[in-house]
């Protein structure tokens, strides 16, 4: 199987499911893009929202995605956006961030529900591919 770890001297782009730490230690993270219930939003007027900050778990935020409201970046208040993306980094390989990531679909998805919202994640079966090897 081809090797994930980035040559630092050829690397000119990192996808988005891979981070580089400047220790050169490569992370994985995930992103999930769900969609409310029609009508529905949540009451939250900033950008992003800390759902997990730890040394062992990493980092997950809630936020719009970066096309809603037509702005094309990041900084449209959740209150505005009828889909959100939950995302997660530093986690410390695939295998760990592919459960986190369909672990926040269910913990956001019960937790939305308490609170008479419905949510679409779609489907549960992309997975980025591994056997991608970055010179």
């Amino acid at each position: 199987m081809p090797s994930l770890a980035p040559q630092p001297s050829r690397l000119t782009s990192v996808p988005a499911h891979i981070s580089v730490a400047a220790s050169e230690a490569v992370t994985y993270s995930f992103r999930n893009r769900f969609r409310l219930q029609e009508g529905d939003r949540l009451d939250a007027d900033v950008p992003e929202i800390i759902l997990a900050d730890s040394t062992d778990n990493g980092l997950v935020v809630l936020r719009a995605p970066e096309r809603e409201m037509g702005l094309g970046v990041r900084g449209a208040p959740i209150s505005q956006a009828g889909e959100l993306v939950v995302q997660g980094s530093g986690c410390a390989d695939f295998d760990t961030a592919l459960a986190a990531g369909r672990n926040w679909r269910q913990y956001l998805t019960i937790a939305l529900a308490r609170e008479g919202k419905g949510v679409d994640f779609g489907l549960d079966d992309r997975v980025i591919p591994t056997d991608i090897q970055y010179r």
